[in-house]
């Protein structure tokens, strides 16, 4: 029995830490990609005048300054800080607000506005750029960090819509597996396969969409005969 419960422990602490690691990761690539898509953009509206090689040097400058990997440690910095503050010690977010209120309040955008101020400094100490065009940039941040802040709203607003669409494809999933429809479920099988993709990987929804898979390939492996025993079915959730 102590063993027992010694392998349910190191196999909980895997599976949290695996989808801590897929969360980081996640939110890494996508709340990063909405502050660099900040960037480029804003870099148009404060120089509206540059034309497109112009920005793309600029652009290059601060990426040889440590922009990418900055902002990849504004990020980390801000789910770390965050998660302290809303209370999240199990290093697992639950859910998309959590993870929305967790960015925020551990500073993602003072993050990154203090991350082009660096830069920036260090940009004019080595003469990179003219003395004219790091102060328009810095004069005009505000403009950069508003457009980042949309982003990031954007991007928690896309992972609640595609959160909505999974809840009905896994529900119309069902309908079809209670109708015995193979081709139905298949139909909303690939529509769930392709949601997960947007969405930031949470437990309980990793559990619904195993749950659905592992039925799934069982009654796909079975020659799409829903004659399958309970012990089977009972297995399949079992292993999600």
């Amino acid at each position: 029995m102590e063993m027992s419960l010694i392998n349910n422990l190191e196999n909980n602490l895997t599976r949290d830490n695996s989808i801590k690691i897929a969360q980081n990761n996640f939110l890494q690539t996508n709340l990063g990609q909405g502050l660099n898509n900040a960037f480029d953009f804003g870099l148009r509206v404060v120089l509206p005048d540059l034309i497109e090689e112009d920005v793309i040097d600029i652009k290059n400058a601060f990426l040889n300054e440590g922009l990418k990997e900055g902002v990849q440690t504004a990020v980390d910095k801000a789910i770390t800080l965050g998660k302290n503050i809303v209370g999240i010690f199990t290093g697992n977010f639950e859910n998309i607000t959590d993870i929305k209120e967790a960015v925020k309040k551990g500073g993602l955008i003072d993050n990154f506005s203090k991350l082009l101020d660096g830069i920036l400094d260090t940009i004019k100490n080595k003469e990179i750029l003219s003395s004219e065009v790091v102060n328009t940039i810095k004069t005009g941040k505000n403009a950069i960090l508003n457009i980042a802040n949309d982003n990031i709203e954007k991007s928690f607003k896309d992972q609640m819509n595609s959160l909505t669409k999974l809840e009905k494809y896994l529900n119309n999933w069902n309908k079809e597996y209670e109708k015995k429809d193979f081709n139905g479920m298949d139909r909303e099988y690939k529509k769930i396969r392709q949601e997960m993709k947007n969405i930031v990987p949470i437990e309980n929804v990793i559990t619904k969409m195993r749950e659905v898979e592992n039925l799934h390939n069982l009654i796909k492996n079975n020659g799409k005969n829903f004659n399958i025993s309970e012990y089977e079915k009972e297995l399949a959730n079992k292993l999600a």
